[in-house]
Order: C-alpha cells, then sequence, then structure tokens
C-alpha cells in the first residue's frame, strides 16, 4: 500500500487552464503503518479547448517513484491503466457543470 499527500496550485493562461501538483515529505496525515509515503511523485494537467469550446483536449504529465520494494517491471506494466477511468472521471466532473 502507499500513500502521498499533494500541494496543488492551478491557473489559466488564455484558454488553457493548467494543474500543477507535488508530493509533499512532510504534512498530511501520520504515516501509518504498513504504508509506503511516497514523496517522490510530481506532474501537471494541461487542459485546452478544442473545435470550438465543444471538446477539451486533456494533457496529464506525472512522475512517480513508487517506494519500497516494487519490482520495475510490475511498476511501470500498470502504466497508463488507470488512465481510462481518470477520463471518465473528469468527464462526469465536467458534465456537473
Amino acid at each position: 500500500d502507499r500513500d502521498y499527500t499533494v500541494r496543488i496550485h492551478f491557473g489559466r493562461r488564455g484558454k488553457i487552464r493548467w494543474l500543477r501538483y507535488d508530493a509533499l515529505a512532510h504534512g498530511g496525515p501520520k504515516q501509518r503503518p504498513g504504508v509506503v509515503r511516497v514523496t517522490n511523485h510530481w506532474g501537471s494537467w494541461q487542459f485546452r479547448p478544442i473545435k470550438g469550446g465543444r471538446q477539451t483536449f486533456a494533457r496529464l504529465h506525472m512522475v512517480m517513484d513508487l517506494g519500497g520494494t516494487v519490482p520495475r517491471w510490475l511498476a511501470r506494466s500498470r502504466g497508463g491503466a488507470d488512465m481510462p477511468e481518470i477520463f471518465a472521471g473528469l468527464a462526469k466532473l465536467a458534465g456537473r457543470r
């Protein structure tokens, strides 16, 4: 099991909205026994309207060191596996506005 606390910054540059996040080494909930605290995790999102604002282009860039004893091949095998769920969640949230 892993956990992390992130600091988020967001803003807008013209029509492009952006979000950056960084894992905090200190702060957030107290670390629990048996759970590895991830401290090397950072990334950004960029959202840009396309097709006259009827659709949105979304880009995610992230880096995460899972820490602990996870074999590299196992960590890489999940790369991108959660992306469909993440984008489905974003689409659901966007529909609420």
